[in-house]
């Protein structure tokens, strides 16, 4: 039973950017993250050791990027995605970084990768 969890908009304040007026001060990111796994020993035994804590996971995950400093959103999603696999329970990750007002005129500017374990 292969199911997925979802990550919506998960809020990390960090430092992404090429430009100097970039690089000074931290800035919101918004990070979506779909993780594909099976699911079926968590569906049945309602164990928190049967599935992916997330809590623990969106931890990691702000601890890395806040701390990374990364030239461009491609990066940063990399980094998530790297993350999210080091569970070997996940079959495969999608990771979406929003940087709002990146661009004026344009709400947000968004990079997506994806990855399934028989790709890296």
């Amino acid at each position: 039973m292969n199911g997925r969890i979802l990550i919506e908009d998960l809020r990390v304040r960090a430092i992404a950017g090429v430009y100097p007026h970039e690089r000074k001060f931290p800035r919101t990111l918004l990070l979506t993250i779909e993780l594909e796994l099976d699911l079926r020993n968590a569906a049945r035994k309602d164990e928190l050791d049967s599935t992916l804590d997330y809590d623990w996971l969106c931890r990691r995950i702000r601890r890395q990027v806040r701390g990374a400093r990364r030239l461009t959103l491609e990066a940063v999603a990399g980094d998530v995605l790297e993350i999210c696999l080091e569970n070997p329970i996940v079959h495969a990750a999608s990771v979406r970084v929003d940087k709002p007002g990146a661009v004026a005129g344009s709400q947000t500017v968004a990079v997506e990768l994806e990855v399934r374990r028989d790709e890296d």
